[in-house]
């Protein structure tokens, strides 16, 4: 339907039109869908802080994307809900030692394929380090102002963006 829908903006208004029309029409039924599931089942700061660190590290790293709306937005929502989940239950020092693992397999995977014209792995792999470096920091000090479900958070959601770092099969 939406394919229908970007097919007759494509006709009226042009290519760039049709594409960011769609675009938003794709992130706001997956965020609305995405955020009212995760406040329903009380997981809602992993939703947010979820969305937003897999969305500024995958630009570097890319990974896995499905083509449908429908599997994309019920694999999203049934892994922020078991991730979300697991970072409420799971020992601080647990989650750290995971995400040092992941942090590690992030690094030597990515990126998967080059997001960005005239950019190389060098430039993939700085932009991943300070984006990692960032959210380690985070984690720290909301650990350090006793913030421990959000530290928590943001390591199950790098987590998360490792276990999805693998190509496409077509």
């Amino acid at each position: 339907m939406i394919e229908k829908f970007q097919r007759i903006l494509k006709k009226k208004f042009g290519t760039n039109i049709a594409y960011y029309s769609t675009c938003f029409v794709y992130l706001f039924l997956m965020l609305s869908m995405m955020f009212i599931l995760s406040y329903l089942f009380n997981n809602f700061y992993f939703a947010v802080l979820s969305s937003i660190i897999i969305n500024i590290i995958r630009a570097y790293t890319y990974g896995y994307h499905e083509h449908e709306l429908f599997n994309c937005v019920l694999l999203t929502n049934l892994l922020i809900l078991i991730f979300g989940y697991i970072s409420k239950g799971c020992p601080l020092w647990v989650s750290f030692l995971v995400c040092s693992y992941c942090i590690r397999d992030l690094y030597l995977k990515s990126p998967l394929e080059l997001n960005f014209e005239n950019k190389d792995i060098k430039w993939h792999r700085s932009k991943l380090k300070k984006s990692l470096f960032v959210f380690i920091s985070l984690s720290l000090i909301a650990l350090y102002f006793n913030y421990i479900y959000i530290s928590n958070c943001i390591l199950w959601s790098l987590i998360m963006t490792d276990l999805l770092l693998f190509k496409n099969i077509d």
